[in-house]
Order: C-alpha cells, then structure tokens, then sequence
C-alpha cells in the first residue's frame, strides 16, 4: 500500500510556429516537422492517452510555414525533413533539428533551414616522432546531436569515410590503446 498527494495544476499549451526553409533557401512545402519531448529522453516520462508521449508532429504548407498546436511546456527538439526537389537529383533529404523550450506562451517566427546529410572523411596518423605503427582497428563513430542516428566506420589503411549523417554530430574514435 503508498500513498501519493499529486497536484494538478491549469497549464497552458502553446503553439509553435514558423517557416521551413532548404538549403538554396526556397520553401520547403509539405516537410515533416516533429517536436519530440526532450524529458523523455532525459529519464522523465508520462503516460498520457494518444500519441506517444510528448510528441507533436505536421507537415509543411506549399510556403514552407508550419502550425504545431497544442505544445504543452518543457524542452523540446524540433526536426524538419524536406526533400529539395531543386538539388542535383537522387539527393537524400535534406533535415535539420534544433533545441526548443516552450513556456506555455505561444512561438512564433521560428526558421529551420534544412541542409544535405553531411560525409566525413578522412585519415589517422603519427604524432611527429611516434615510432609505433597505428593500431590495425582504429575506427570512427559518428553520432547525430539531434536524433539518435549513429553509424560507424572501420578501416585497416588508416582512413575512415561517413556518410548520409545529418549535421551536427558528434565523432569518437574507436579502437585506440590504453595511454
């Protein structure tokens, strides 16, 4: 047996709003937006009926402008996805993301410019006077700062290529000796 004392209290959704922009700064018409709560991820979480928790999402008009009602307050991150029918063809989409916190009071003139997955490439080598050859499995992890997308490269010659990974992220490099 527990007892609980919750207090409910009126809070006020707010709605968020703004326009969606690609990278060559056209609108991007009938992009997904999606504000997903950032205290989910955090350990704190609700059970509400409906939609997952904490998570609100629409699409773009033809303009590029989006209406998300009904936010209730806390952080947030807000993702756009736009496919940029002007860059070179077979392109993947474009995205973007950003931290939001919504205070109960309603948001607007918010731009999200979308830009292409991002490729990181390149090498390992020596500090100027190591004698030691490199160590045969370094690798690179690439993880997206928003969103959860991760991808890994290993390679024996000493160089790494990522691709399709949705800027910013974070990298860390994998397979180094102690010291």
């Amino acid at each position: 047996e527990a007892r609980a004392d919750i207090q409910i209290g009126a809070i006020r959704a707010a709605s968020v709003s703004g326009v969606v922009l690609t990278s060559n700064g056209s609108p991007a018409g009938d992009a997904l937006i999606t504000l997903s709560s950032d205290a989910v991820s955090m350990g704190v979480s609700a059970v509400l009926a409906g939609t997952p928790p904490l998570m609100v999402s629409g699409h773009t008009l033809p303009d590029g402008t989006f209406m998300l009602p009904a936010v209730p307050p806390g952080p947030y991150t807000l993702q756009a996805s736009a496919q940029d029918i002007t860059v070179t063809a077979g392109m993947p989409t474009e995205t973007a993301a950003m931290p939001l916190v919504v205070t109960g009071s309603d948001m607007s003139g918010i731009t999200v410019v979308t830009a292409p997955p991002v490729t990181i490439e390149g090498g390992f080598v020596a500090d100027a006077g190591v004698s030691q050859p490199l160590p045969p499995r370094l690798g690179v992890s690439a993880s997206a700062v928003y969103g959860g997308l991760s991808r890994m490269n290993m390679s024996g010659n000493g160089t790494f290529r990522i691709a399709g990974m949705p800027g910013p992220v974070h990298l860390q490099v994998t397979g180094l000796p102690e010291g």
